[in-house]
């Protein structure tokens, strides 16, 4: 019997913190992001929290040429996109109490994440989360969300856009000598 309500309790305090984490989000949008960089960008309404569309890599992360052309028409064509939180971790030293949450930009059925991937702008790998994240979606969320951009990879590299194309393979080659 005690088993039991501890487990319940359990379920009730996780299913407090998930409600609270995803509250905290809901007052985000799209139109807030300033974009810093190309895949990292924060509200200006609270500067401690950066919004990051990569897991791993987005420091020396390699972009197609078309990386900000592709998410600002995306953006402006999807204006009620959500910011979905899938994991996040510390910030930076400079900056105590910082956070980099990892989003995923959605709208409906649409994803700016999976299209980035599809037109060549980024290899999926940089989307994969590493295995000792808390993840803040389900299981299945996360794996149906990675056989997406497995899929979109594979239609970039087929029409060798982007990073797949010939030439963007050559000058990366050229730069890493």
């Amino acid at each position: 019997m005690r088993n039991s309500a501890s487990l319940i309790l359990r379920g009730i305090v996780a299913i407090c913190v998930e409600a609270t984490i995803m509250s905290s989000f809901a007052s985000i949008t799209l139109q807030n992001i300033k974009w810093s960089t190309q895949a990292v960008g924060s509200d200006p309404r609270d500067s401690k929290i950066l919004y990051s569309l990569l897991s791993v890599g987005f420091f020396r992360g390699e972009f197609g040429p078309n990386f900000e052309s592709v998410r600002n028409t995306w953006i402006a064509k999807h204006p009620q996109a959500s910011l979905i939180p899938v994991f996040e971790y510390p910030g930076t030293e400079r900056t105590p109490g910082s956070k980099i949450v990892v989003v995923w930009i959605v709208d409906q059925t649409e994803s700016l994440n999976v299209e980035l991937v599809r037109r060549g702008c980024l290899a999926a790998e940089y989307l994969y989360a590493p295995p000792s994240v808390h993840l803040l979606v389900t299981p299945a969320q996360y794996e149906r969300f990675r056989k997406m951009v497995v899929a979109a990879q594979e239609i970039a590299k087929a029409r060798r856009l982007g990073i797949w194309s010939k030439a963007e393979q050559e000058h990366n080659k050229g730069t890493e000598d």
